[in-house]
């Protein structure tokens, strides 16, 4: 399953890197976050237990992200929007799909002129008959719920209008 969840993203699982935490100073700590968020490609748990780590007044997270897993990312989410430290996001290239509520949970959130930010709603290739593919169904329902109250809680962007952006992508 994780070659195949790899061939379908174009990227490696062995060899890579996804975050990085830098120690900048004594007040503040960098965190790289550069890959698709979630399994096979990192470990989200990791992740949660290696933030709860950073005692820094400061973190400044950079974000390339094509997106992943919604479910591991909405625990990354809760883990920053719970954390101590006052936390910046700043949006290096791509914060896509699951990564584009990510920044969401911090206390501010940068991009450069360049910078790409792209929602939609929740999808998954599935594979059952129509009761499985009804379950399957619901569960994506809650997921865009969940990613739509924190999109709209952010932006202050109604809740209709947001449903429409993400219908549009």
């Amino acid at each position: 399953n994780a070659k195949a969840v790899a061939a379908f993203w174009g990227r490696p699982i062995e060899g890579k890197v996804p975050y990085e935490i830098k120690a900048i100073s004594a007040d503040q700590t960098e965190l790289f976050i550069t890959d698709v968020l979630g399994w096979p490609f990192n470990d989200i748990n990791a992740m949660v237990r290696d933030l709860s780590t950073i005692k820094t007044k400061d973190i400044l997270v950079r974000l390339n992200s094509p997106g992943g897993d919604p479910i591991d990312t909405f625990s990354l989410y809760h883990a920053f929007k719970n954390h101590s430290s006052n936390v910046v996001f700043r949006i290096e290239a791509l914060a896509a799909s699951a990564a584009s509520f990510l920044p969401l949970s911090a206390n501010e959130v940068q991009s450069y002129p360049s910078s790409l930010y792209m929602i939609h709603n929740s999808w998954v290739m599935a594979i059952g008959n129509r009761f499985d593919l009804q379950d399957t169904a619901d569960i994506l329902e809650k997921i865009d719920t969940n990613m739509q109250d924190i999109y709209t809680a952010k932006t202050k962007i109604g809740k209709k209008e947001m449903a429409d952006m993400m219908k549009a992508e």
